[in-house]
């Protein structure tokens, strides 16, 4: 009579039920952070389409002047940065100043320079800088942020995922 030798199984085994306790917990945790992630993402793009569509409209009624930087604001803590202020005449002739909304960094347009400034004749005092990132980046971080929100709501859906049991052991 010969002795057989045990022999290993090719697959793992099925997992106790603990550790598949342990893994559906794991699996409903990584449900819920995709759920709370794909809402955010969802939200951002709602904000920022109305973003989009509030730029759109400005820029299609907006009266156009010439501007001249006349300052650059620090505004230091959180959000800190180099802020352009900016003066023009509005068309009824009055002089109009504001300080952009997009920072300028370690490239600020220099003092006593010329821009192109579209403002609301209605509201003078509501006004950008002409220029693409000037006056998109608010649409831009919000699709941004956005995009960023969905590659976590993957990423968390990956671990949704069950654990395949096919596999060969190692």
């Amino acid at each position: 009579m010969s002795r057989r030798t045990p022999v290993k199984p090719k697959f793992r085994n099925a997992p106790s039920p603990d550790a598949q306790k342990q893994d559906n917990t794991r699996r409903g945790v990584a449900m819920l952070i995709m759920l709370v992630l794909a809402g955010y993402a969802l939200y951002n793009v709602y904000i920022g389409s109305q973003s989009v569509l509030a730029t759109n409209a400005f820029l299609l009624n907006a009266q156009t002047a010439q501007g001249s930087i006349t300052r650059i604001e620090q505004v230091s803590g959180r959000g800190g940065g180099n802020y352009p202020v900016v003066s023009f005449q509005d068309s009824s002739g009055k002089t109009q100043t504001f300080t952009h909304h997009v920072g300028c960094g370690r490239s600020c347009p220099a003092i006593n320079s010329s821009t192109t400034v579209y403002y609301d004749a209605a509201k003078p005092d509501i006004a950008v800088i002409d220029g693409f990132l000037n006056t998109w980046y608010p649409s831009i971080e919000l699709f941004g942020i956005s995009f960023i929100a969905l590659l976590g709501a993957g990423v968390a859906f990956i671990y949704t995922l069950p654990r395949r049991t096919d596999l060969p052991s190692k």
